[in-house]
């Protein structure tokens, strides 16, 4: 879908007034800055992103949408994480939705990277330059607030359809047994995949679009093993690709191999989940992804 269509998909009664609104909202923005905001980049999701350009010629990013409570805690993990294996934060307005970030240069998604070997390594090494003690947990989400979805989709006859009983039932009683037994609380990026870690000049890649989550580190694994989209998309061989990125993580990382997948396949059926709920596209590859790691 479209960047306009995902916006009347999740804020039907909002999108419209806000997207009118957005030419001159950003013309207040360059004013208030003193940058230069160029036309967004082209794979537009729900957020507005483009590149701006400071009064000394700084090339920074400018984000901003429709604000939201994943806004707020968006900007919160960036200041909690102040730029270690994160971009940094350079000035927000939580309550107008909108952020400016450090550009990553040269930016290239770790998703092209052929080689899922060194792509999982340098992953596992952002990963965890993100991991330090946080003092206050507000104003972020916990891993069973996020995993409340799989309650929702109990009673989803939209996700019964889709949906295996078998599953289902599977990875809710595991949720439970998982949640219960967590280790250590930290502050987790909780979107940790491909397409949010970026090759940059200061470190060798940065992480972007954190969304804030606390739990224990070896959720934050899960959406690295189902991602990039386009690679897990149709291929042969699935369960014996994801096996060897769980015991390549296991080994980096020195977590539980079992808990890993554990955790994975959870993910993987929330994510499910999530799309039939925002009207994604993404559901089949997803509960493929599912089924591999059961």
């Amino acid at each position: 879908m479209s960047f306009d269509e995902n916006l009347y998909a999740l804020y039907p009664n909002q999108a419209k007034d806000w997207l009118v609104a957005l030419p001159t909202f950003l013309k207040s923005i360059e004013t208030k800055l003193s940058i230069r905001i160029a036309a967004p980049f082209s794979n537009l999701t729900y957020h507005y992103v483009a590149q701006a350009t400071s009064a000394d010629g700084e090339i920074l990013i400018f984000k901003c949408g429709i604000p939201h409570k994943e806004m707020r805690t968006e900007i919160a993990a960036l200041q909690h994480y102040d730029g270690q294996g994160c971009v940094k934060l350079i000035t927000s307005d939580a309550e107008q939705g909108w952020l400016l970030i450090e550009a990553c240069q040269p930016g290239v998604v770790l998703a092209t990277l052929e080689d899922d070997a060194v792509a999982t390594h340098h992953a596992v090494e952002v990963m965890q330059k993100l991991w330090k003690p946080i003092a206050k947990e507000e104003p972020f989400p916990t891993i069973q607030n996020w995993l409340e979805g799989l309650s929702r989709m109990q009673h989803d006859p939209r996700a019964k359809d889709l949906i295996s009983k078998r599953l289902m039932d599977y990875s809710i009683g595991l949720s439970k047994d998982l949640s219960a037994s967590m280790g250590e609380l930290i502050l987790l990026h909780g979107d940790l995949h491909h397409d949010n870690i970026l090759s940059s000049s200061r470190a060798p890649y940065l992480a972007i679009d954190p969304k804030g989550l606390i739990g224990e580190r070896e959720y934050e694994c899960g959406a690295l093993i189902r991602n990039p989209i386009a690679k897990i998309r149709g291929m042969s061989g699935l369960s014996r690709f994801l096996k060897r990125r769980l015991d390549q993580m296991a080994a980096e990382t020195g977590f539980d191999r079992k808990r890993i997948q554990q955790w994975s396949m959870v993910q993987a059926v929330l994510a499910v989940y999530w799309q039939i709920e925002d009207g994604g596209i993404n559901e089949q590859v997803w509960i493929q992804c599912a089924e591999a790691l059961v």
